[in-house]
């Protein structure tokens, strides 16, 4: 048996605890404003018997039951059982009073339910200990006194902040910041927001992955998809391929994309002239997602004797190239065809601002910011937010 703590007196009666017997002691039973010499009845139950009955205090308010308190004032535990304050109706364990209280509460009603309450002003933390003292406390979560919940940090700076890897396992990750659109930000050590999936304001069933300008809301490069076009689409300030150079280890090509007013495409080749004339067979694919009539024939020629070429209409994915004046010398020529995509005839290129992707449907915001994009290249805005 345990040595019992100083200033307490175990005192049993009843033989064999049979009948009515009681079990009565006298521990450091306070209440707030002072120490009391109280005693607790507790009555035992035998086995295989139904307890009838309650326990009691003698000295101390039925309402709040006091223990453990060294100085009369700051109590270590306390046992509530409160009627005249909604929510609080219920047991309540734990110390509600003081600057450090924390305590559970049990509550059959629906509005408060069960509850973990602890003081406002204080983080709530849960860690594990491996020595005595708090060099030996290793914290792994806390709920901050704003509510933000932190695993790994000791200071959540949103609703939940994770420092280091999280696995997501048959699972899935789903923020609505609003009723149109999820978002899931990457951001970096400053809070500053680096990539982005989302929907696309404004647009209902269309999805972004964006890349904004710093401290801006709207896209500066995405991937893309349009609900009301059923299309995806690409864009960026410029689109570039990358190649590693074959001389130097060190260096890398970027070339930039060739772009124009329309969603277009090429072929080309090399041909050549034989007594005045020439047939270039076209590619199939390209015949077969080419628009037609939205050809345009380049012709090249190669060498000092050519007078000129032209080109005829293509015509079953072939078209005759023949030399100016009805010459008829023979040389190499070069030959080009750019077309519209078949499908994407009313390409448009003039569009409302309001078409560039964005993680927020604020347009306030999104136009502030415009606006500073605009001033920043020397450009005054005309009006305001249209």
């Amino acid at each position: 048996m345990k040595p019992l703590r100083p200033k307490t007196v175990v005192v049993v009666s009843g033989l064999a605890l049979v009948g009515p017997a009681a079990l009565l002691a006298s521990p450091a039973v306070s209440q707030v404003g002072g120490t009391l010499p109280a005693f607790v009845q507790l009555q035992p139950s035998f086995p295989g018997t139904t307890q009838t009955g309650s326990s009691s205090v003698s000295g101390v308010s039925s309402a709040r039951q006091v223990m453990g308190s060294d100085d009369g004032v700051s109590p270590r535990l306390s046992v509530e059982g409160r009627t005249t304050t909604i929510g609080y109706g219920r047991p309540t364990i734990g110390v509600t009073q003081g600057n450090g209280w924390a305590y559970l509460m049990g509550s059959d009603e629906t509005t408060f339910g069960h509850s973990l309450i602890w003081n406002a002003g204080a983080p709530m933390r849960f860690g594990a200990e491996t020595a005595l003292g708090l060099s030996g406390y290793q914290e792994y979560m806390r709920f901050a006194p704003n509510g933000n919940v932190g695993i790994g940090t000791q200071n959540p700076v949103n609703p939940l902040s994770v420092q280091g890897n999280a696995d997501f396992v048959r699972g899935r990750v789903a923020l609505f910041p609003n009723s149109e659109m999820g978002n899931l930000s990457v951001f970096d050590q400053n809070l500053r927001q680096l990539a982005y999936i989302t929907g696309n304001a404004g647009e209902p069933g269309s999805g972004v992955v964006g890349v904004p300008a710093p401290g801006t809301g709207q896209a500066r490069g995405a991937f893309l998809w349009r609900a009301s076009e059923q299309r995806a689409a690409i864009f960026a300030d410029v689109k570039n391929f990358v190649e590693p150079s074959r001389s130097d280890a060190t260096k890398d090509y970027w070339y930039a994309s060739l772009e124009g007013p329309e969603a277009a495409m090429y072929t080309r080749g090399r041909a050549r002239l034989v007594g005045g004339k020439a047939v270039v067979t076209l590619p199939p694919h390209f015949v077969e997602m080419m628009a037609e009539g939205s050809d345009t024939v380049l012709l090249t020629p190669r060498g000092d004797s050519a007078r000129g070429l032209w080109a005829g209409e293509i015509e079953g994915g072939r078209f005759v190239v023949r030399e100016v004046g009805g010459g008829s010398r023979s040389y190499r020529f070069d030959w080009e065809v750019k077309a519209v995509r078949r499908g994407f005839e009313d390409y448009k290129v003039e569009r409302p601002w309001t078409d560039r992707p964005a993680n927020t449907p604020d347009r306030q915001r999104l136009w502030n910011e415009r606006v500073q994009m605009l001033r920043s290249r020397g450009i005054e805005p005309q009006r305001s937010l249209p």
